[in-house]
């Protein structure tokens, strides 16, 4: 509304307009993206050697050596960790072969509900557990659709397609000389601010240069 030449119009009206199509594009394009990748990504199986022990405790879960906190687990009410268990201990009660499916708040074995408050510490052991995961975070959503409000839509399209090519060129290098792993996670908004700044210095310019290329 300040400027609206940054988005190639000389009226505020119009330059408003086109901050509102911008916000939609940005949080709108990655929003899907970060829906289809619940619905493809959405459960991360790790499978265990038999009797691997598995702790539940403070909002947190141990397998073996690795701990996740309730943080990066739970991220949507219908997010559940499940598995199904050898043995499993808590407080008084102790089953055998028992299916146990974790919400944020409860525990339900073999159908049976429990409030986790309260419920102390959970003993169990399993060769297979599964956890909830997120592809992305819904803070880059709101990162593309901010870029859009103040640059348009065009440019959450050419910051989407650069930060990916960036984000995997990078995450490559990092498996290759094995900084993290397939499974590791690559933070994505500091690709998409990568994207945004270069589409206000030479966006024009590059799109030209790739409309020429594919002429050619």
């Amino acid at each position: 509304l300040l400027y609206p030449a940054l988005h190639g119009q000389e009226s505020i009206g119009w330059s408003a307009l086109q901050s509102a199509l911008g916000i939609l594009c940005g949080g709108g394009v990655l929003y899907l993206v970060v829906e289809a990748g619940k619905l493809m990504f959405g459960k991360r199986k790790v499978p265990l050697d038999a009797g691997t022990p598995i702790r539940i405790a403070d909002q947190k879960v141990q397998v073996g050596d690795e701990e996740v906190t309730w943080e990066d687990l739970f991220f949507r009410d219908s997010d559940r960790i499940t598995f199904r268990a050898t043995t499993l201990k808590f407080g008084e009660h102790t089953f055998e072969n028992a299916e146990a499916v974790i919400s944020e708040t409860t525990l339900i074995v073999n159908g049976q509900r429990y409030e986790l408050a309260g419920l102390g510490p959970i003993e169990a052991t399993s060769d297979l557990i599964v956890l909830p995961r997120e592809a992305m975070g819904l803070g880059d959503v709101k990162l593309l659709a901010a870029i859009g409000a103040f640059l348009g839509w065009q440019a959450t399209l050419f910051t989407v397609f650069t930060s990916s090519l960036l984000g995997g060129f990078v995450g490559l290098l990092l498996i290759v000389f094995r900084q993290t792993n397939w499974q590791g996670r690559i933070p994505y908004g500091p690709y998409l601010v990568v994207g945004a700044v270069l589409w206000i210095f030479f966006g024009h310019e590059i799109v030209g240069w790739y409309m020429n290329f594919l002429r050619g």
